[in-house]
C-alpha cells in the first residue's frame, strides 16, 4: 500500500522490473473490512458478517486482511492483533445491503456449495467487492468461514455434511439421513 503519488510511481516501477508485467493499481477504500460467507443448504443464504477491526493494528501500519496479518494473526507484540466481530456491528439496513452484494458476486461467478465474500464497506456504506472465494478455508480453529457458520448456529460437522449432501443434491445423489449413515458405518440396521 501506498500514501503518496511518488511512492506509487516507485512502486509501480519496481513491478515493471521485477515482473516484466503490467501493474495493477487499485485505489485503498477507507472503512470497514467485512467478509460474508454464503452458504447453499436448500437455499443460497449470507451467514452473519465478520468484521474484521484493525484499530488494534497501528503499531504495524497494516489496515486491511494481509498476508501479513494472516501469516501473524494474534501477534499484539508486532501490533497483528485485528479484533474479529460476528456478528459485525452494522445496522440492519446496512448489513442487509453487504448481504445482498455478496449474494449477487457469489451468483455472478456461479459459485457452488459456499463461498466467501470478502468486502470493503466505505464510509458512506457502500459495500465494494475485493474478491470472492469459491474455495474458503475450512479449518475448524484458524479459518473464517467456520467462525461464521457457529456464529449462525451451525456446527463444523453439520457445515461439513451440509456441503457434501448439496454437492450430492447437484450430481442427482440421494444424500444419506442421520440413520441411513448409520447404518452404512455399521454394516446393518440399528
Amino acid at each position: 500500500m501506498v500514501r503518496d503519488e511518488g511512492e506509487l510511481y516507485r512502486q509501480i516501477g519496481d513491478v515493471l522490473s521485477g515482473y516484466r508485467q503490467e501493474a495493477l493499481v487499485e485505489e485503498f477504500i477507507e472503512g470497514k473490512e467485512l467478509t460474508v460467507g454464503i452458504l447453499e443448504n436448500g437455499k443460497t443464504q449470507a451467514l452473519p458478517i465478520l468484521e474484521i477491526d484493525f484499530s488494534t493494528c497501528k503499531k504495524s501500519g497494516e489496515y486491511f486482511y494481509s498476508w501479513k496479518v494472516k501469516e501473524f494473526q494474534g501477534n499484539e507484540e508486532l501490533g497483528l492483533a485485528p479484533v474479529f466481530y460476528c456478528p459485525a456491528r452494522l445496522p440492519d439496513a446496512v448489513a442487509d445491503k453487504v448481504k445482498e452484494t455478496a449474494l449477487k458476486a457469489h451468483r455472478a461467478l456461479g459459485c457452488f456449495d459456499i463461498s466467501r465474500v470478502d468486502i470493503r464497506l466505505s464510509h458512506d456504506n457502500i459495500p465494494y467487492v475485493l474478491e470472492v472465494n469459491p474455495l474458503p478455508g475450512l479449518d475448524p480453529k484458524e479459518s473464517n468461514f467456520p467462525k461464521i457458520s457457529r456464529a449462525q448456529g451451525i456446527e463444523y460437522k453439520d457445515l461439513v455434511k451440509s456441503i457434501i449432501d448439496n454437492a450430492a443434491r447437484r450430481y442427482g445423489m440421494h444424500p444419506y439421513t442421520k440413520a441411513e449413515y448409520a447404518q452404512l458405518r455399521t454394516g446393518g440396521p440399528n
